[in-house]
């Protein structure tokens, strides 16, 4: 082994180990940055960019909602923790669901509000074995 393949090897092997560290401790950084990033570029488009100013207020918009949204799924995965470990029942599940979602009052009526009730009842089923109703999960919205 030469002197350039050892220092290869230490530059690959120091490269593999900081972004093993990196994507570790700022998992939830670096989500939100490709996001950023990935929305902003998926946004922009020929019309878009013909009306000027209102593309960069749309971009700050879905960014921010980008945002709530994650914040709020965030919070429903401690409540599905919270359901798991203490077993609770339907409906105090419901009402711990219904009052974080209280707290997003801009993500209803988009188009994040069904992904995320389908979020809810896929984890519900899955961490819970609680199967909920259509009008259940229309009532965690009202």
């Amino acid at each position: 082994m030469t002197w350039s393949e050892l220092l290869v090897y230490l530059a690959i092997s120091n490269a593999v180990y900081y972004c093993i560290v990196i994507s570790i401790f700022f998992r939830r950084e670096l989500r939100a940055m490709v996001l950023r990033r990935g929305e902003t570029r998926a946004r922009v488009s020929n019309e878009q960019v013909a009306k000027g100013g209102a593309v960069e207020e749309a971009a700050h918009t879905d960014a921010s909602l980008y945002h709530q949204v994650h914040e709020l799924l965030e919070e429903c995965k401690l409540v599905f923790r919270a359901a798991a470990d203490e077993s609770l029942d339907k409906s105090q599940l419901l009402e711990a669901l219904q009052y974080r979602l209280r707290k997003y009052p801009s993500v209803r009526g988009t188009s994040f509000q069904i992904s995320v009730t389908n979020h809810i009842e896929q984890e519900v089923e899955h961490r819970c074995q609680i199967r909920l109703t259509e009008q259940e999960l229309e009532e965690l919205w009202q």
